[in-house]
């Protein structure tokens, strides 16, 4: 009877804090892959604002909406990114996914205002345009130091929810096969110490 109160007593407590020890550093795991995800997705829309930012200012500069709204179009589609242009009081001038005169003023949108202040500040939320979650990046259109205009980019985080789903399901798969390890070596340790 005192054998088994006894490990009772150990294999409990040894099984409890490897399993919320394996719990703490997978969800710390899982949220780190995320946090570098949405940093990756982030500096690849900056990569993508800075390659058309001439092409986008010398169409702007030269007033050429029609040009502006049809290279949006056809690199919107071609590149898989929402593409839209601003005056830098957050009027929209061309979008590769909307008409432009449609929409709403742009001006208070935390990405449009940190362009404006000449800070990078990606930002994630829901589009109500498109109904689902974007990431956007704004850089501001500079010409002789004057702001032009402010270029967006933007990228649905769906394909990075869907992805993250997956490793998170093989993570979740990976710790219970160790959590069902670490249960027979906790028995086994525990049946050692408990047995003299």
């Amino acid at each position: 009877m005192r054998h088994k109160r006894l490990i009772w007593q150990l294999y409990p407590s040894q099984l409890l804090i490897t399993i919320v020890a394996l719990l703490v550093a997978a969800g710390y795991g899982a949220y780190s892959l995320r946090v570098f995800q949405l940093s990756q997705t982030a500096v690849d829309l900056e990569a993508r604002a800075r390659l058309s930012q001439d092409y986008v200012l010398a169409l702007l500069v030269k007033n050429d909406l029609p040009g502006l709204q049809s290279f949006f179009t056809t690199a919107g589609k071609d590149s898989g990114t929402r593409l839209t242009v601003t005056t830098p009081d957050g009027v929209v001038l061309a979008d590769s996914d909307e008409d432009p005169g449609r929409m709403e003023n742009h001006g208070d949108r935390p990405e449009i205002m940190a362009a404006l202040d000449g800070k990078l500040t990606p930002s994630l939320r829901f589009s109500h345009t498109l109904q689902e979650n974007m990431m956007y990046v704004a850089i501001p259109l500079m010409q002789e130091g004057k702001n032009k205009g402010i270029l967006r980019t933007a990228l649905p985080v769906t394909f990075i929810n869907s992805a993250l789903k997956e490793i998170f399901l093989k993570i979740a798969w990976g710790c219970l096969i160790v959590a069902l390890l670490v249960a027979l070596v906790a028995w086994f340790i525990s049946r050692r110490i408990s047995r003299p």
